[in-house]
């Protein structure tokens, strides 16, 4: 509990979360303005929220084949060169692709609503020239990037990448075609294909 001196205005509060060792979403902590016998509240804004979120454990691939395991919490997973097999765990994890040459790499425990593929490095880097500053779009699916297909068996997901995206002008983006990438275990294209399952 915080009071408010004579004459105060405002104070400060500490919050010091502390770590439960366990994997959750965000969580939520209300703190609310109570009336005293010196001060009265103002009711409109009597309430404030504060959201913790939490932290996510780096993990990062040495351009071995060696497979890569995440942990119980939350990790951002960085396979890097050499194809390799990763697994999340539990927690809402982010695998990270950053450069054309991590192909070949297959995720073996992607949760669709809770994990994510992040693109956003790789695709600067492919659509930055005279014809992009850069990927600049919200769904590069859409936009003519990145493709999803059927894996190597029904419940499996290869996401292809068009290296120099859709025609532009009736030229660009015609001399490279979608080629494979990365695949997923037990996912479908069908359910892959969300907002909520890249960040590009």
């Amino acid at each position: 509990m915080a009071s408010f001196g004579v004459g105060q205005s405002s104070v400060d509060i500490d919050i010091n979360p502390i770590n439960d060792g366990l994997a959750e979403g965000s969580e939520t902590v209300t703190l609310t303005l109570s009336e005293q016998d010196d001060y009265d509240i103002n009711t409109s804004s009597s309430a404030a929220s504060v959201t913790i979120f939490d932290k996510f454990n780096i993990i990062n691939g040495n351009g071995s084949r060696d497979p890569l395991i995440g942990t119980a919490g939350n990790d951002r997973i960085t396979g890097g060169t050499g194809s390799k097999t990763i697994r999340g765990g539990t927690g809402n994890d982010e695998f990270v692709y950053t450069n054309i040459r991590e192909v070949g790499q297959r995720i073996a425990d992607f949760t669709v609503g809770s994990d994510q593929i992040v693109l956003t490095s790789l695709l600067d880097s492919l659509a930055n020239d005279v014809y992009y500053n850069g990927y600049n779009g919200s769904d590069a699916i859409a936009d003519g990037f990145v493709r999803l297909v059927q894996g190597s068996n029904s419940n499996s997901t290869i996401v292809q990448i068009d290296r120099d995206g859709p025609v532009v002008n009736g030229y660009y983006g015609s001399n490279a075609i979608f080629r494979n990438f990365i695949e997923l275990d037990n996912v479908t294209p069908q359910a892959l294909n969300n907002s909520n399952s890249f960040v590009f």
